[in-house]
């Protein structure tokens, strides 16, 4: 970390003053205080391809959809009854296992997302795993370049 941290200078208040061109505009022996200026540069090196990694490995996409008003005909199309009737059916045959029975609901869930993509409205959400609810209110100077400082800031808190 101190490796940032480059060209350390201390400067006295009179030379800076001196080097303003502020000599016979103030009375200096009333107002230079006695102590100095410490400076320094300072340089951040991110590398790109841990950014990218992080980025990608945090990004999950959900979708969501409108359920308020469903319309009429939803899980009335003769395909959506079949497979419901199917997967009744096969349950009701099949043995009574843990797995048989995991299998079923995975097989019912995919017939209700497929007709929910067909008759509801959807939209997509992108969670980056960082939570949203302090930049909520969105503000119009934030880009999505601040948004990935952010997320890296709050992984490096998190990983100390």
């Amino acid at each position: 970390m101190l490796d940032c941290f480059e060209n350390f200078k201390v400067a006295r208040t009179s030379v800076m003053i001196n080097e303003t061109c502020a000599i016979g505009k103030y009375d200096l022996t009333r107002i230079v205080p006695d102590h100095s200026f410490l400076s320094w540069d300072f340089s951040l090196n991110f590398s790109s391809g841990i950014e990218t990694n992080n980025i990608t490995q945090n990004v999950r996409k959900t979708t969501k959809y409108d359920t308020r008003n469903l319309p009429d005909d939803w899980l009335l199309t003769s395909s959506a009854i079949s497979e419901i009737n199917g997967l009744i059916q096969h349950l009701e045959s099949s043995e009574a296992t843990q797995d048989n029975i995991d299998r079923v609901y995975e097989d019912f869930v995919s017939v209700i997302k497929i007709e929910m993509s067909k008759f509801l409205s959807k939209t997509i959400r992108i969670h980056d795993g960082a939570s949203n609810k302090k930049r909520k209110c969105r503000k119009p100077w934030w880009n999505d370049d601040l948004t990935i400082l952010w997320n890296e800031v709050c992984d490096s808190e998190k990983n100390g």
